[in-house]
């Protein structure tokens, strides 16, 4: 009987340290199994790549523990609530801080054993295209880089003559432990997902799936199924999300009803995969300008003792961690709110930098000013652009009338 052939897809953000990141996973996936490797990335990797889904938090998930050792508890939340609590320090955390791959490590990651293709592509290249309008946009750039791996493994196969009988799909940013054999693989049937989910099944994660080669298709097309058209409630917001809350951030719930709706099999994969975060955060964002404006807020609420901690554990990251300069190339804003969506326009925003340039009475500030002016209505020119592309594709995105938002 000949021997059944299995693909590592491996489609994500590369962060950190990622050729060790990768290099993990090649040990204890890969060989292992004797499974070929097909990679979609970006062409950068990030230094900080953002605050991620709402999830535990940006803390909990990229930074080191040791520094978290005394942070105050108020800061160890979900992203929903630090924005809430510290909005200008959020509004820097949020923003993805990148740097080209160098063909050194390039040369690394093709040369791993089974490596078969890879494919990285410009991340500017994906907004022209899928323009993003919700304050979060991972979830499509998720099923985008599934859908690309995926094709990636097809064009081998052609080119090859060749087809894989399972595929597993990984993220790269984590560490993986298997407890899976290959006679497991082979007992799974046709229409079975093999996926991580909640305690009572009703949510499913985002991390890894793998299965027979039928239903890890279906599973890894969603992308070019809303690109189709399909009008269902997982592609409400198609392009700017997939799947997704009208935040913009993947709902895992509705992930969970996605597949059932395509008649897949949800088989618990906690049984079978284990996994923890790679690599932690090695630069940082630099804070202490937006973080100033935020505690003069929280001052009303807040006594000056634990004000006085916030910005001892913010100082303590940014002396530890390599800092980072914001270098935004879009605004992103919460458009279902009155508030947001005035801040939003080109006016304030002009008419903002020129007090904060007023206030701050800094040499430097006023001869860049011209420049910055220049910057925000390119930036918001962008803005535009992107929303008249977004509705264009999907009308269902068009905003409505500022007075039905409901803080109006």
């Amino acid at each position: 009987m000949k021997p059944f052939k299995i693909a590592l897809c491996l489609s994500g953000a590369l962060r950190y340290d990622y050729c060790e990141d990768l290099r993990h996973i090649v040990k204890n996936v890969a060989t292992p199994l004797n499974a070929d490797i097909f990679l979609f990335s970006w062409d950068e990797a990030y230094l900080w790549a953002g605050a991620g889904g709402l999830g535990v938090g940006f803390l909990r998930n990229f930074i080191d523990e040791k520094l978290l050792q005394n942070a105050p508890n108020e800061l160890l939340i979900d992203n929903y609530h630090f924005s809430k609590l510290f909005p200008n320090v959020f509004s820097l955390i949020e923003q993805e801080y990148a740097a080209k791959i160098p063909k050194k490590n390039l040369n690394t990651i093709k040369n791993f054993t089974n490596f078969k293709a890879l494919a990285l592509e410009n991340v500017d290249f994906f907004m022209q295209n899928y323009p993003r309008i919700l304050p979060i946009h991972n979830s499509s750039k998720m099923f985008y880089g599934w859908n690309r791996v995926l094709n990636l493994l097809f064009e081998y196969e052609r080119k090859m003559k060749e087809r894989y009988d399972f595929i597993i799909m990984l993220r790269p940013d984590k560490r993986y432990t298997l407890n899976l054999s290959l006679d497991q693989l082979k007992n799974l049937k046709t229409k079975d997902l093999v996926i991580e989910t909640s305690s009572d099944e009703k949510q499913l994660g985002d991390v890894y799936a793998f299965g027979r080669r039928f239903a890890m298709v279906e599973f890894l097309s969603t992308f070019a199924k809303a690109s189709g058209g399909v009008n269902e409630e997982f592609f409400e917001h198609f392009p700017c999300g997939i799947n997704c809350a009208s935040y913009g951030c993947l709902d895992h719930a509705m992930l969970r009803r996605y597949v059932d709706f395509i008649g897949l099999n949800v088989i618990k994969g906690q049984n079978y995969v284990k996994w923890q975060s790679a690599s932690k955060a090695t630069h940082f964002p630099n804070v202490k300008e937006a973080l100033g404006s935020d505690l003069k807020k929280l001052s009303q609420n807040y006594p000056k003792e634990k004000l006085e901690e916030f910005e001892s554990f913010f100082e303590g990251l940014n002396s530890h961690l390599k800092p980072l300069k914001s270098h935004r190339k879009y605004f992103y804003y919460n458009k279902t709110l009155a508030d947001e969506r005035i801040k939003a326009t080109l006016t304030y925003r002009l008419g903002f930098e020129l007090v904060q340039t007023y206030k701050n009475r800094n040499l430097v500030d006023f001869i860049t000013l011209p420049y910055r002016l220049l910057k925000i209505k390119k930036l918001h020119k962008i803005e535009k652009e992107n929303y008249q592309k977004a509705i264009k594709i999907n009308p269902k995105l068009s905003l409505p009338p500022l007075e039905h938002c409901a803080d109006y």
